[in-house]
């Protein structure tokens, strides 16, 4: 989604910036061996895919915030951090291989904004920490992805779109994103409500006209809207269905449509909740980022996928344009997974862009999602249904508050000018009650794309000795139900007296409390080079401030809005009252000579301003370049390319950056960027490791950019390589080996998993292990008969499919690319039996089981603790009291969750069998519950675990026995000093609504959202959950009921 009017949108995201210490590349690649090794994979070398540099504080070398590894063979790459106390993991995804000239804009701001926020670590000196109460019990368990398609914004999704003088304009982001969280509930039927017609005047060259009315009651398509991807292959009626829905949600949210070329078509954020709202029978909230602090806004976000709620997540770089995507799943251990809306590409998981230090856990020390600048959230998806609070498309603001005066302004993006009314109301702290009307109604015609007049309102009628919060309310003139912003209000208190006073709620970002300590270029600059300033921020005021830093290069003049600062890097930063943060932020110049330097906050106001000096780019005219290749070997079986490049310049100095790349048919394959300073017949050698390459015959060169044909130019002499096409075998230790397919190809008991789709194969002898799973391309190949073979069509978007899946479960199991199973059997014998609240065995399975059974003979589990007549116990983990780890009844046996499981003396040593049919497997062998301290794993293979928790032959405890995990258990890993964890199962029913009466006192102050997501209260103690309206409530995760 390009930008929008983004200089004018001030709603700015918090983050709190930590310090740690490095992590040097080949420990990082440690990390990531193992990290691969626990999903079934290898990591074959430790040189990063990717390592952006940044320079330490004390030391003049450079080092990475954070590194990409591939796990080679388009299986997948994962994100190290570079800090050694934030969590190591930022993110990761299954399948494909890195590349930083390939992945989405999207993905590239993703790890832009990683970049930026751990180079802010070396700077505070702060140590990620804090303690989550040892007395509220907490889980977070995964959560599978909820949507399960992957569409994109070309054709044909793009087909109904407008056209003009360029061609076809796109989708955009936004409606991407919200066609396929439809595609999840499949509704609405019909158009509820007329869209009507607009015009896009678009600036010379970029699409200008005029967008069709869409009538109420407008049909959608929903038997051809059922597949996961669209491609020019599918069906006249399919293209057709898919490219009117997308046509649909682009004038519902007044899309600005435009070419590809000019970054595509983009919307406003706060358009999405509203046309749910009014054109497709959905209810749905904004929630505004800046407003909520980050433990807040990470659970909302889980709260929502916990109840089966897709997200719709927006978010900006301040220097570059806005994205919106899909926030649909948790992995169990802090990351929550991300549906870019790019076809499947880079979709994985990821860390949510927060750094708190107060708050232990991975999520609460990562980096960011990407999109650290303007953040807001739709939450409280859900189909025919509608909220009290509905969305408008107007934002509001508060500019003063002073004593009862309270002094707001309005705006809006919507291409025709807004006859609103505005007003305050009020409703006591801690309640949920609709705010009451408090104050004179104002009236307003809103220009597009303009603020509203600044209008004060004064407060009265407030009983003394009484609390309240404040917010603007809103609606369309002629209407008469307000709307309002849960997470923007003023608190509000009045004495004995009648006296009231007024303050902004803890989110502050006023830039006049700021203090430029520092800002100070540290590295050459050159034209078109990157450089470097520190800079030191301290906060004047007594309030927290959260908002935005960035540095510009250029500033230009806007009429009707001033001075605008064109941001080159932008970071979020959350300081205490008082409190003074040192930072690096990048920055490159396009002209030589004389420039200044501007420190900007993100409400666009100048903090200082210092001039530079930008020296020339030289180049040179004859550059020698000689490549040499790992083993001296060109024709390569594997999917790793390894080797270096000499670089001698001949007959002149050469300042320049260049572009390693594999070159085929004319384009660039695989590529990464470095740069080379040399003087005169200097020479400098790169070493290169392209993972994750494809069969085929590739050039590789060295490019430089030519400014006078404005182009990459060949710089030296090309070579090439040649990939074979070769048979696959994942290994259970997580390695994964090559070779070319013979005839008589043999595979132990150690290998889980054979791709043979590159190679044509019409027999193979299955191997030792009964798992195997045979990835085959051949329905016709012989010898598999019996065994577990996946059919995959390359040609087809839908995922590979597998007739029968056994599993047995004294082997190890991985699975490397997801399918689809039509039926699918585990079988298991438990050779404890449960009494008194001893002999639980542990289990985890990598699909959702639909039956149990002996002999044929369904048998059915208990679900609650009133249950009678059930014939075994199934347990989830719930979290820890401190050294027990909690376990409560289990409503669903799903796929990659660890549970704990008893069977009477009577089940004891049966056979027992777990079934599903037509269900899907996940490239996933490790699965998670996240607690506290410690977080409960499910392993598919046999796999060695440093200092892991297992259960112990009593069946009661999970003790450190040493550090073998068998196929299909359960295990405790975490920052927890415990000797032993102690197994206490708790009686919660099915709906996980608690008594109140039995909690305690928070460590810190916890959210309260209703069952539409919104927040209602902030509340210290359980107990203060009775000063709310009788309901049922989500504090931390959990439901809670006041009665």
């Amino acid at each position: 989604m390009r930008k929008r009017h983004l200089l004018a949108l001030l709603l700015l995201s918090a983050v709190q910036m930590v310090y740690a210490a490095p992590v040097k590349q080949s420990t990082a690649a440690q990390t990531a061996k193992s990290f691969f090794a626990a999903k079934g994979k290898v990591l074959k070398t430790t040189n990063a895919a990717y390592a952006p540099q940044r320079r330490l504080k004390s030391a003049t070398k450079e080092v990475a915030p954070y590194y990409v590894f591939n796990a080679g063979n388009n299986n997948g790459f994962v994100i190290v951090s570079g800090d050694d106390r934030i969590q190591p993991i930022l993110g990761y995804v299954d399948s494909g291989s890195f590349d930083l000239n390939k992945i989405p804009d999207n993905m590239r701001d993703f790890l832009k904004t990683y970049s930026e926020q751990v180079a802010e670590l070396d700077a505070e000196n702060k140590t990620i920490g804090g303690t989550s109460s040892q007395n509220a019990i907490q889980s977070r368990r995964a959560v599978e992805p909820l949507v399960k398609c992957n569409w994109n914004q070309d054709a044909p999704y793009y087909n109904a779109c407008p056209k003009g003088t360029k061609g076809q304009t796109v989708t955009g982001c936004v409606a991407t994103a919200m066609a396929q969280v439809m595609y999840y509930y499949q509704w609405p039927n019909n158009i509820t409500k007329e869209i009507p017609a607009y015009k896009i005047k678009g600036e010379t060259g970029h699409y200008s006209g005029t967008v069709a009315k869409v009538d109420a009651g407008t049909a959608i398509d929903w038997a051809n809207l059922k597949l996961e991807k669209y491609t020019s292959g599918s069906t006249p009626e399919q293209k057709e269905a898919i490219s009117k829905l997308m046509a649909y949600i682009g004038s519902s949210v007044q899309m600005e449509y435009d070419y590809a070329e000019y970054g595509g078509s983009g919307a406003m954020p706060s358009d999405i909740a509203p046309a749910f709202n009014d054109y497709f029978n959905y209810s749905a909230s904004f929630l505004d980022r800046s407003k909520v602090t980050a433990q807040e806004f990470e659970d909302a976000m889980y709260n929502e996928v916990a109840h089966n709620r897709p997200v719709i997540f927006n978010g900006s770089q301040a220097d570059g344009g806005g994205h919106c995507f899909v926030l649909d799943g948790y992995n169990g251990n802090g990351l929550f997974h991300i549906n870019w809306g790019w076809g499947g590409i880079a979709n994985g998981y990821f860390a949510i862009p927060i750094l708190n230090p107060d708050e232990s856990g991975i999520g609460a020390g990562s980096g960011s999602g990407g999109y650290a600048v303007y953040q807001s959230a739709i939450i409280g998806i859900n189909k025919g249904v509608q909220a009290e609070n509905r969305s408008t498309r107007i934002v509001s603001e508060f500019v003063r508050i002073n004593g009862a005066a309270i002094t707001t302004r309005l705006f809006h993006y919507s291409d025709k000018t807004q006859d609103v009314e505005c007003a305050i109301g009020v409703r006591e702290e801690n309640t949920t009650n609709t705010p009451a009307l408090n104050t004179e109604i104002e009236k307003f015609s809103i220009t597009p794309g303009y603020y509203s007049r600044p209008t004060q309102f004064i407060l009265k009628n407030l009983t003394p000795n009484k609390k309240y919060k404040a917010y603007i309310l809103l609606r369309q003139q002629g209407t008469t139900a307000w709307s309002w912003d849960e997470s923007n209000f003023v608190d509000v208190s009045v004495d004995g007296q009648g006296i009231i006073t007024t303050a902004y709620n803890k989110v502050y970002n006023d830039s006049k409390s700021l203090e430029v300590v520092r800002l100070e270029p540290f590295i050459e600059n050159i034209v078109n080079g990157f450089a470097k300033a520190h800079v030191t921020i301290k906060n004047k005021s007594q309030k927290e401030y959260n908002g935005t830093i960035g540095v510009a290069t250029a500033k230009s003049y806007i009429p009707g809005y001033g001075v605008a600062y064109k941001i080159y890097k932008a970071r979020p930063i959350l300081l205490q009252a008082g409190e003074e943060l040192s930072f690096d932020l990048d920055y490159a110049f396009t002209q030589a000579g004389p420039q200044k330097l501007y420190l900007v906050a993100g409400n666009n106001k100048l903090l200082k301003q210092q001039e530079v000096n930008v020296d020339a780019e030289v180049e040179s005219s004859t550059v020698e370049t000689k490549f040499s290749f790992k083993d001296d070997v060109k024709t390569i079986v594997g999917d790793n390319v390894v080797g270096s490049v000499k670089i001698t310049a001949k007959d002149a100095p050469i300042t320049s950056g260049l572009l390693l790349a594999l070159v085929k048919g004319g384009y660039i394959y695989k590529s990464f960027p470095t740069s080379v300073k040399l003087e005169t017949d200097g020479v400098k050698e790169i070493p290169f490791n392209f993972q994750g390459v494809a069969p085929g015959t590739y050039n590789i060169a060295l490019l430089r950019y030519d400014a006078t044909n404005k182009g990459l130019v060949f710089c030296g002499k090309a070579d090439y390589i040649s990939v074979r096409n070769t048979v696959v075998s994942y290994k259970k230790d997580g390695k994964k080996e090559f070779a070319l397919y013979t005839n008589n190809m043999t595979f132990d008991a150690d290998v889980v998993a054979v791709d043979l789709t590159k190679v044509s194969p019409t027999s193979i002898k299955p191997g030792a292990n009964p798992n195997t799973l045979y990835y085959v391309g051949n329905k016709n190949i012989t010898g598999l008969e019996n065994a577990n073979k996946v059919l995959v069509n390359r040609y087809s978007p839908s995922l590979p499919v597998a007739e029968k899946i056994v599993l047995d479960d004294n082997y190890s199991f991985a699975c490397p690319i997801a399918f689809v199973a039509k039926d699918v059997k585990y079988s298991r014998q438990f050779t404890n039996s449960y009494a008194k609240g001893k002999g639980w065995e542990t289990i985890a399975l990598p699909f959702n089981v639909q039956k149990v059974s002996i002999n044929g003979e369904a048998i059915d589990w208990y679900k609650t603790k009133d249950e009678t007549g059930k014939n075994f116990w199934l347990m989830s983990y719930d979290g820890q009291e401190n050294d027990d780890v909690c376990f409560r009844y289990a409503p669903e046996f799903l796929a990659n969750t660890p549970y704990i499981m008893g069977v009477p003396e009577k089940m004891k040593n049966v056979n027992i069998d777990f079934t599903a049919t037509n269900v899907q497997f996940e490239v996933r062998d490790l699965s998670a519950t996240q607690g506290a301290n410690y977080t409960y794993f499910g392993s598919y293979r046999e796999r060695t675990v440093q200092d892991a928790y297992t259960i112990n032959a009593t069946g009661n405890k999970f003790e450190k026995l040493g550090t073998a995990v068998k196929p299909f258990r359960g295990y405790f890993a975490g920052k927890g000093t415990a000797a032993t964890l102690n197994l206490k199962a708790i009686g919660y029913d099915v709906t996980g609504i608690d008594n109140i009466a039995e909690d305690g006192t928070f460590a810190a102050p916890q959210a309260v959202f209703d069952l539409q997501g919104r927040k209602v209260a902030t509340i210290k103690n359980a107990s203060e959950l009775n000063n709310l309206p009788k309901g049922i409530y989500v504090v931390k995760g959990k439901k809670m009921v006041v009665k």
